[in-house]
């Protein structure tokens, strides 16, 4: 989430950042605020740590109830393997999300086609599901094991914006999908 909103901040756009907004009561409240208060053109959702596609519907439904007509763009480790979420979102990113989120940004203001954006899914003008080609090492074909092994320059994520005490918060990202070929 850090690295999404830190590309996004630096591209020029004004980002929140939440998480765990399904666990904490506190924090979907904030998320309510948030809406409220700031009426949001685009939520991104990751479910790095979400991966049951049951509570991960039930939280896109609890989004689109709350944010009324904001975009849902959504990521992370079940967009392949439960691609009836795919329904439930104006666009699906797979595998690293920084260059696809500043693509889709750029699209909604016309300076690219979304068609031209590699590696996700998208409604097109009459509400079908569209696929995009991947790109490098992202493998997007649907039933097909997860690989990401690019070797993309990624920024030093900025929490400032993160509500933590960057005291008691280490950045640390082990590795980025499975070079295992893994698919469950």
């Amino acid at each position: 989430l850090c690295d999404l909103a830190t590309v996004t901040h630096r591209a020029g756009y004004k980002v929140a950042l939440l998480d765990n907004v399904f666990r904490y009561d506190f924090r979907w409240q904030q998320f309510c605020d948030l809406c409220a208060r700031h009426r949001p053109r685009i939520i991104g959702l990751s479910t790095t740590f979400l991966v049951n596609p049951e509570l991960v519907a039930k939280l896109l439904k609890r989004i689109r109830e709350q944010s009324g007509d904001a975009i849902i763009v959504r990521g992370g480790p079940t967009v392949r393997k439960a691609s009836s979420l795919h329904e439930l979102v104006d666009y699906v990113v797979f595998g690293s999300g920084e260059l696809p989120l500043l693509g889709i940004l750029a699209a909604l203001e016309g300076r690219c086609a979304i068609e031209s954006i590699p590696s996700i899914a998208y409604r097109d003008a009459s509400g079908v599901l569209q696929y995009t080609e991947s790109k490098g090492n992202t493998l997007v074909k649907l039933g097909h094991a997860f690989r990401m092994r690019d070797d993309e320059a990624r920024p030093s994520p900025d929490g400032g914006g993160y509500g933590r005490s960057r005291t008691s918060v280490v950045w640390l990202e082990a590795s980025r999908g499975c070079q295992y070929d893994c698919y469950d």
